[in-house]
């Protein structure tokens, strides 16, 4: 009888423990996958970071490089959504003209804050 006791108290040990390292698998394949949507996460909201600078940049120069005063505001807008796709096609970043827009727009608001603080004051209400 102890035998058989001894065999089915080892049987049940055997498989307590490889109940145990799957629910262990389960949880870290959970985490890493977690982890792995947070460093997607982070890594667009750095490259997106990295499109909005430049396009602070390109920004800035468009409005107050003399080479671009003779453009029209259209034109400049025209020429700062093909540079800043460019741009972001160039570093695998993928952007619609629509978002590329709404980046633009973004920049310049903060930018005529900066040069023109009662603008953005009488702006703010």
């Amino acid at each position: 009888m102890d035998l058989i006791l001894q065999a089915a108290l080892q049987s049940l040990i055997s498989a307590l423990a490889v109940a145990v390292a799957a629910f262990v698998g389960y949880l870290l394949k959970g985490l890493a996958a977690a982890g792995l949507a947070y460093l997607k996460t982070k890594l667009s909201a750095t490259q997106l970071s990295f499109v909005k600078e430049f396009a602070s940049t390109m920004v800035r120069a468009l409005k107050q490089s003399p080479t671009y005063q003779e453009f029209t505001n259209a034109d400049k807008l025209g020429l700062a959504i093909v540079q800043i796709t460019q741009f972001a096609n160039e570093h695998g970043i993928t952007l619609g003209e629509a978002e590329v827009r709404d980046i633009i727009e973004e920049q310049v608001q903060i930018m005529k804050s900066q040069l023109y603080p009662d603008f953005a004051r009488i702006l703010e209400g």
